[in-house]
């Protein structure tokens, strides 16, 4: 076990980085249905392999959204081959250059519907 003590001010700065996060981070993108978890304001858009940002979002605070929104963008812009774009960005829409994924997106959708429980997302 861990016995370094936090410092006096630790709650204070949670609660900083919490709120940056809603303000900064959670922004709507291109035909989302939400908010989804963007990493940076340089970045206009998302990309695949920031999925599990969303979804560690979502975990945290226990409310699925931000990991459905984020999730649903990607599959509402899969190909009929089943190729899902590397970033959905604001200019340029979905792009289907490459995919770099650190944790597999199938992975991903799993632990969003054991947060939600939606069979219809589990569905698509």
């Amino acid at each position: 076990m861990n016995d370094r003590k936090l410092p006096a001010n630790a709650a204070e700065k949670r609660q900083q980085v919490l709120e940056r996060i809603r303000t900064d981070h959670l922004k709507p993108v291109a035909n989302a249905d939400g908010p989804v978890f963007c990493i940076s304001n340089r970045y206009a858009g998302v990309w695949l392999e920031h999925v599990q940002d969303a979804v560690i979002w979502s975990r945290y605070c226990g409310d699925p959204t931000v990991a459905l929104n984020h999730i649903g963008l990607f599959l509402k812009n899969q190909k009929e081959d089943g190729q899902l774009p590397m970033a959905v960005t604001l200019a340029d829409g979905p792009s289907y250059g490459q995919i770099q994924e650190c944790v597999s997106f199938m992975r991903l959708c799993r632990e969003t519907y054991e947060l939600c429980g939606d069979r219809d997302f589990l569905q698509r």
